[in-house]
């Protein structure tokens, strides 16, 4: 099985979202999303999850929990206080 990268944005340090979709074609069984990434950076998986799925490939999102300690707790809307 052929592994491909697809690449990331040099200003933000995000996934290329246009760089993943021009890469995957009618083989394309899954797509591998870190986040944290490499550059520490937590990836929007929402943003490539709202887009109708090309060619029904998986899309498995991989984080390592202690990384996660880093990150500051979402906000909690004042309506829930």
């Amino acid at each position: 099985m052929p592994v491909a990268e697809f690449g990331y944005v040099a200003e933000s340090g995000n996934l290329d979202l246009e760089d993943l979709e021009r890469q995957m074609d009618a083989l394309t069984g899954a797509v591998i999303i870190q986040t944290p990434n490499f550059f520490g950076i937590v990836e929007q998986v929402k943003a490539r999850g709202n887009r109708p799925p090309p060619r029904r490939a998986a899309v498995v999102v991989f984080t390592e929990a202690v990384s996660l300690a880093c990150c500051s707790r979402p906000a909690t809307p004042m309506a829930q206080i």
